[in-house]
């Protein structure tokens, strides 16, 4: 197969690669995608560069959080199409997490993830805050920047759940927080337990 990959961090003129390697084989649970359509996901982008600070995960990464393509090899021999994405992962498991709620809101910069994550909250029957009212559960992207306006903003018991932050160090409107007895859930896409991704996967595929 062609693929991109990166042994080491840094830009990705100096550190991608692409070439050719074995097709992979799929284990027990496991499908083989031809891609047709792959995306340039901002957390690829960061990890390459290291922009977190943690190094590598593997000693070598194929970045590719976002692609679509045809199922051609698994222990069933089946063929279908579908589409696999850090972006719905993290918004079933941002919504999943401090579920029953009878209203979501999502951060105003909200992208990908914050949109899916509105539409899979209103499928489970919640109800889209808005501005003017709370909310008993926010999806944020920007935790630092949007955390003194969200303290406001959540209702009596709610939850915050935040998948990315403009600061790495946020400082938070505490005592406010603490009197609306909220929770705040820290979602990293790349560690999501199996069945939270499983969860995920039957959402997006459910009529």
């Amino acid at each position: 197969m062609r693929a991109a990959w990166h042994e080491r961090q840094g830009p990705a003129r100096e550190v991608l690669v692409v070439s050719e390697m074995d097709d992979p084989r799929p284990s027990h649970g496991e499908v083989r995608i031809r891609i047709a359509a792959s995306g340039v996901n901002p957390g690829d982008v960061k990890k390459h560069n290291d922009a977190f600070g943690y190094g590598m995960s593997y000693p070598r990464v194929i970045p590719h959080s976002d692609g679509a393509g045809t199922i051609e090899s698994s222990a069933t021999a089946s063929r279908r199409s579908g589409s696999g994405a850090a972006s719905g992962a993290s918004a079933r498991r941002a919504i999943g997490r401090s579920a029953p709620w009878r209203s979501c809101a999502s951060s105003r910069a909200r992208g990908a993830v914050g949109s899916l994550a509105v539409k899979f909250a209103e499928r489970a029957g919640a109800r889209v805050a808005t501005e003017d009212t709370q909310a008993d559960h926010i999806v944020d992207v920007a935790l630092a920047a949007n955390i003194a306006r969200n303290a406001e903003f959540l209702a009596q018991g709610g939850s915050i759940a935040a998948y990315a932050t403009d600061d790495p160090h946020p400082s938070i409107p505490f005592w406010p927080l603490l009197f609306q007895n909220a929770r705040i859930f820290l979602l990293g896409s790349d560690d999501f337990p199996l069945e939270a991704k499983l969860a995920a996967t039957r959402s997006r595929t459910r009529p």
